[in-house]
Formats: C-alpha cells, sequence, structure tokens
C-alpha cells in the first residue's frame, strides 16, 4: 500500500459524504474525529497509517477504550466519535483499504440519552428574533427571516442556509425544505408570523429574488459562520440568559418541546422536522410526560 495510506482513505472518505450531500458541519465533525483516529494511531500504530489492511479487532477495541476513558469524553461525546470510526472502517472495506471490517466484530450498544434536550419558551424566542430590528442595518429583514424559518418549522440550520427562492411559494403559502438526509422535499406551511417576515424581506431584498434566498454581503449564499455570528449576535442582545447555551439547534429543540406541550403527536411533529427515525423524538415526550405531571400537582388535594 502507499506511503500515506491513512490521508488517502482519510479524503476518499470526506469528499464520499461531501456527494452524499451531508451538511457542512457534519463533515466538519468527521474530519475533527478522524484526526482524533490519527492522533491515536500515530502514538501507537504508526505503522497502521501507512498499511491500513493490517488494521484488526484489536486496535478497533483499543480505540473504543481511548476514546471512552483515555480522553475522558462525555459518553454522548465518546459514542459521536466512535460511530464516526465505524463510518470510516465501513468505507475503507468497500474501497478496498481492508478486505475485512473488523469493527463489524465488536458489539457496542449506543447510548441513548433520556434527559430531555433543553428549550425556550415561545416568549424567549420571539425576543430573539424581534431584537434584530434594533440593529438597523441593510440585513434586518434578512435576519429576521432566517430566525422565523428556524422558530416556526423546526428546521436545521443547514435546511434554511439551503432555502433558495424557488422554495417559497407565497400563492400556497409554503415552504419546500430539502431534506439532505433522505434527498426528499418536505412542503410546510407557513405561519403567519413567517409568512409576514418572509414578505418583509421579498420586498426589501436587495437583490434579484432567485437563487440563494439568504445572501452575504458580497450576494454569495450565507455561510455557516456567518449565520452563526449572526444568530450569537441576536441572542446576546435579546439579554436572554441560560444555564445552556443557546444555539440554533436550540430552536428546533424548543420547536418540538412547545408542540408537544400544545399536544401534537409524533406524526405530525415529523412532518415538520423530517425526523427519519421516529424512536429520536421519544425523549421530547419524557419531556411532555413530566409537562402534564406538573399540571396535575396544581390541581388541590
Amino acid at each position: 500500500m502507499n506511503k500515506n495510506d491513512f490521508q488517502i482513505a482519510v479524503n476518499g472518505f470526506l469528499n464520499d459524504l461531501d456527494c452524499s450531500h451531508c451538511s457542512e458541519s457534519t463533515i466538519k465533525a468527521y474530519r475533527s474525529d478522524l484526526t482524533l483516529l490519527n492522533e491515536f494511531l500515530d502514538l501507537r500504530y504508526k505503522s497502521l497509517l501507512n498499511n491500513l489492511s493490517a488494521m484488526k479487532t484489536s486496535h478497533v477495541l483499543q480505540y473504543r477504550d481511548f476514546l471512552f476513558h483515555k480522553k475522558g469524553f462525555k459518553r454522548k461525546t465518546a459514542d459521536r466519535k466512535y460511530f464516526c470510526f465505524r463510518k470510516f472502517c465501513e468505507y475503507l472495506e468497500l474501497a478496498g483499504f481492508i478486505e475485512k471490517n473488523p469493527a463489524l466484530e465488536v458489539k457496542h450498544k449506543k447510548y441513548k440519552d433520556t434527559k430531555a434536550p433543553n428549550f425556550l419558551e415561545w416568549e424567549e424566542i420571539y425576543q430573539i428574533i424581534d431584537v434584530v430590528a434594533l440593529f438597523e442595518t441593510e440585513n434586518t429583514a434578512r435576519d429576521a427571516a432566517m430566525l422565523s424559518v428556524l422558530a416556526y418549522l423546526g428546521c436545521r440550520r443547514s435546511e434554511v442556509i439551503d432555502l433558495d427562492w424557488k422554495d417559497i411559494d407565497f400563492q400556497k403559502n409554503e415552504i419546500a425544505i430539502y431534506r439532505r438526509k433522505t434527498k426528499t422535499y418536505d412542503y410546510l406551511p407557513m405561519h403567519p408570523n413567517l409568512e409576514n417576515a418572509m414578505r418583509r424581506y421579498y420586498a426589501e431584498n436587495r437583490f434579484t429574488p432567485k437563487g440563494p434566498l439568504f445572501l452575504s454581503e458580497r450576494g454569495n449564499r450565507l455561510s455557516v459562520t456567518a449565520f452563526k455570528q449572526m444568530f450569537d449576535k441576536a441572542v446576546l442582545y435579546s439579554g436572554i440568559k441560560k444555564e445552556f447555551d443557546i444555539t440554533p439547534h436550540t430552536f428546533r429543540h424548543s420547536f418540538i418541546s412547545n408542540m408537544i406541550r400544545e399536544g401534537a403527536s409524533i406524526a405530525e411533529i415529523q412532518e415538520y422536522t423530517g425526523h427519519s427515525d421516529l424512536g429520536s423524538l421519544q425523549v421530547y415526550f419524557h419531556m411532555g410526560t413530566q409537562h402534564k405531571r406538573n399540571i396535575l400537582s396544581k390541581i388541590p388535594a
């Protein structure tokens, strides 16, 4: 095998992910995880970097121990990094770097966190959206529209950034959300607040309403970094402080959690969020049950 087998394999793996339309954040996370694998191999099994075909089950077990015990990661984080490694091993077999996937011989049960995700109340979400109007910049309408898509559709950040003008149908009052994981579109009705935000953005749009929906100052599709900067600024100036970090994904958690509190079913929520695995929504329903118990506790005995 060639001298730089590991790096060649990593580049091929990441390119394969990109061709599968994985989000930038997912590819970035995998790249970081594989850098950690490189660190492990360089430290203990340097020869494997140039000879991946020699990888055995014992190496898999030791890398798992490295993640879960030596590095001190939380269980959820270690799990994610280990399953990235397993996915990488699958690629190595398919691409011919190894004859047999050694990770298949190691049984590993994925940790399931039963703690309900952190979320915001609707009033707090409104506060974050409304604060962008105070900035009085040429991007005020754009930023309000982006935050509204997050808030009222429960979208992932990548799904918001991926939107094009063709995905907005004002006549039907719908937005077409492209799901990268399933490579399908979901056509979702717009909440009145979202529709108003989109119409304001359309009216004040400085660019021709075609191509990417949310643009940078240079007229390109907005980057993940610029999106994060906008979001973080809105959260900061809203004055809302929590014991947890408020991220774009917090809006997604909040949409799901608040819908459950209002009595929405798993199937109804799935239509909006695009979850391919209904089981991943179960953790939110633990919160819903607790909410109902809290209501009962207020009834005098």
